[in-house]
């Protein structure tokens, strides 16, 4: 089951045209994330706290399928995939059930000490599977 986080197109979000600010995307799509990530007691507040790790994105892409709008109301599904010390991203955007984006949002765990990746805290696997299955 995929993760879901609604966006409503401001006007703060787009260019002149009243469409979509390219850069807005990627903002709310990290936003469903760091959303996901709060709601399994994760945010990186948390788990910086906690254990000392940051997780900072090391990749990201995206493919507009559909102009976004002004008051286009957005359903972003996010899916996961972990791996060593990363966990891929994906989402969707879809508008009344049409794509209107795909992307893609890689983030690795580092050490806040010394930067260097570590694997992916067990309970971050655990609760991220529990959410999302």
């Amino acid at each position: 089951m995929a993760y879901e986080f609604d966006w409503k197109l401001r006007a703060a979000d787009t260019d002149f045209s009243r469409r979509v600010y390219t850069p807005a995307v990627l903002d709310y799509t990290v936003r469903a994330i760091n959303q996901l990530m709060e709601d399994i007691d994760h945010s990186a507040y948390q788990i910086h706290e906690r254990e000392g790790l940051l997780y900072p994105i090391a990749h990201a892409e995206i493919d507009y399928l559909e102009a976004i709008e002004v008051g286009d109301l957005v359903t972003i599904s996010l899916s996961h995939a972990v791996g060593g010390s990363s966990i891929t991203f994906e989402a969707v955007g879809r508008r009344d059930g049409v794509e209107v984006f795909e992307a893609e949002v890689v983030v690795v765990f580092v050490g806040d000490s010394d930067g260097r990746s570590v694997p992916v805290p067990d309970a971050v696997r655990t609760r991220l599977d529990e959410r999302m299955a």
